[in-house]
């Protein structure tokens, strides 16, 4: 029973697949390196390397003769297939290109590029997201946004080509960069403005901005403000259109002229705003032609001209009665083009507090990668607060934790969520043959009350037993590292289910191919019953964590990182405590 390969890359530039198997060489093997080692380990990226015979020189990154010019680069793509006995095919591996260097054999006449792919999980870490606010504004069409989270002047714009620099009215006043409190998405501090009156202070006032605003648009800006004042104004020279604070309640304002050529302030409606968090409201006004609306309350008295325009904030740059600044903690202004579809207020939020795999879509949207999220089980509710300087890498790594459950990326280059309680039918495996790192000790002369040790999170762990001699309060943690030894490998739990590493799974040896195919489909998440364990312990069952596979002419193997399910029913390994707890106890 011989397996048979097929490797396909993206070689034509329109994303469609490539058969290279005929360069493959598979005589030095290939490997792919999958999924963590137990259940308290984060999912490192999957690999697969490979080598092909480079002779004529096609696989050669930047070679103008080459058939695939110049689509030889890092980044296409790559999958692996395998079928065996006519057997429908197993997707081993679907990635893309890290690394391709050239080498030659030793006599220096054959040319081979040796080839590592990486799964999608190796762009997880690549770009830092901006807070939820940030993201869910920046989705829209801007004409201008600047979040206010700035340490310093000037502000520094997402959308737009303006900074917003402080200009001083009258006397006195100041700024306080990261002196307010934003919304709770935000961590860092909003803009804290401080005049010494109406008259009297330090507003932000933009450079001219090109005309883009000439149908419907939206203000926004979240604050809370300490006096009555014009927090932002829109204008277009001597009209413009703002958000006052006046009287407890938000007002949209417009500043005009009647036909005497005489300023005329009108106010079109009235809000008290929405809260986004304890001390920050959220000011959403939709301005067109026909109406305002922040529910639905009042008529436009006059369009806004298709003009170039300018933004001052904290103050009006267009107003009767002077400059009219207020005293409040400003952040996220923005001019959004056209009207959003619900309030942004909601939008946010809801991203924040949504259940698991919207949460997963929407942190990959904004990482600009595919938002297609794959899920088994049951999907939680989660909060995700601040994702403010993180990776998608950190907010998956962290919410695997959090559960219990699994974030990993299929064999298709999916990302999937198991929920920690999803099950599958467990999978019959001989594990006659165990790996040589595993001993077993039978001396339980050793009785000791407690055992503590110091934990990597900077904590202390407690094995404790009770007046019987039984094992109590045992949980599966990692140790912290001891006498240089790394992160020591072992765990505590509860019961005496085993923690094995298995040998070596020949693929090509199994009775059948049926049971060749239960084995070759087993991925992380899947649960095998081993057999043929030593007689020290109960056999249990144990998930896969990861699989290491290798493949050459001769050869096709898997080697299966597993632990014990349900979760928390490990032996000790390795005996991290030296002999403090009962020898029978270790593997």
């Amino acid at each position: 029973m011989i397996p048979v390969g097929v490797l396909e890359m993206q070689l034509s530039g329109d994303g469609s697949w490539t058969d290279v198997t005929q360069w493959w060489a598979i005589t030095p093997g290939w490997d792919i390196k999958r999924g963590r080692s137990h259940e308290l380990d984060t999912y490192p990226v999957t690999s697969f390397t490979f080598t092909l015979v480079n002779d004529d020189g096609r696989f050669t990154p930047g070679n103008p003769s080459s058939p695939y010019f110049p689509n030889v680069v890092r980044g296409r793509g790559v999958r692996l297939t395998m079928t065996f006995n006519g057997l429908p095919g197993w997707n081993r591996f679907t990635g893309t290109v890290v690394s391709e260097p050239v080498h030659w054999d030793t006599i220096q006449t054959l040319s081979y590029v040796t080839i590592t792919a990486h799964d999608i999980r190796s762009q997880y870490a690549k770009r830092r997201l901006r807070s939820t606010a940030v993201e869910t504004v920046c989705a829209m069409t801007l004409a201008a946004y600047w979040p206010l989270t700035d340490s310093k002047a000037p502000a520094v714009p997402v959308a737009g080509a303006s900074m917003l620099n402080p200009v001083q009215y009258g006397t006195g006043g100041e700024l306080a960069w990261g002196g307010g409190v934003g919304p709770v998405t935000d961590a860092a501090g909003a803009l804290m403005l401080k005049p010494v009156d109406a008259a009297n202070g330090v507003m932000l006032v933009s450079d001219v901005l090109p005309a883009t605003v000439s149908g419907s648009f939206t203000l926004l800006v979240v604050a809370n403000p300490l006096t009555d004042g014009t927090l932002v104004q829109i204008s277009w020279g001597s009209y413009a259109l703002g958000i006052r604070y006046s009287g407890g309640v938000f007002q949209a304002v417009e500043q005009t002229t009647n036909g005497a050529g005489q300023p005329i302030e009108s106010v079109l409606s009235s809000d008290p705003g929405v809260g986004i968090s304890t001390r920050a409201v959220m000011m959403q006004v939709n301005f067109d032609r026909v109406s305002m609306v922040p529910g639905a309350m009042g008529a436009l008295r006059a369009a806004q001209p298709s003009q170039p325009f300018r933004i001052s904030v904290g103050g009006a740059l267009v107003r009767p009665a002077g400059p009219d600044m207020v005293t409040a903690t400003v952040s996220h202004v923005a001019v959004i083009e056209g009207t959003p579809s619900g309030t942004l207020r909601d939008s946010i939020l809801g991203r924040m507090t949504s259940d698991l795999v919207t949460v997963m879509k929407a942190v990959l949207g904004w990482a600009r990668l595919p938002q297609y999220v794959r899920s088994f089980g049951a999907i939680p509710q989660v909060v995700i607060p601040q994702v403010a300087g993180k990776t998608v890498e950190d907010i998956f790594s962290g919410i695997t934790a959090a559960t219990g459950g699994r974030i990993f990326i299929n064999r298709v280059n999916q990302p999937l969520w198991m929920a920690p309680d999803f099950t599958e039918t467990a999978v019959p495996l001989d594990l006659e043959d165990i790996s040589p790192d595993v001993r077993w000790e039978t001396d339980d002369s050793t009785v000791v009350r407690s055992a503590t040790m110091s934990l990597v999170g900077g904590g202390t762990y407690t094995a404790s037993r009770d007046i019987d001699g039984q094992d109590v309060s045992l949980t599966g943690i990692y140790a912290a590292d001891v006498s240089n030894r790394g992160r020591a490998d072992w765990l505590v739990a509860q019961d005496a289910s085993p923690r094995l590493t298995p040998a070596q799974v020949d693929l090509m040896a199994m009775p059948d191919d049926a049971t060749t195919a239960s084995i070759a489909l087993l991925d992380i998440g899947s649960l095998i019953a081993p057999t043929s364990v030593p007689p020290q312990i109960s056999s249990g069952v144990l998930v896969v964590e990861g699989c290491d596979e290798h493949g050459s002419a001769s050869d096709w193997t898997l080697t299966l990182k597993t632990s014990p399910w349900p979760y928390g029913e490990a032996l000790t390994i390795d005996d991290p405590t030296y002999g403090a707890l009962d020898q029978w106890r270790v593997i």
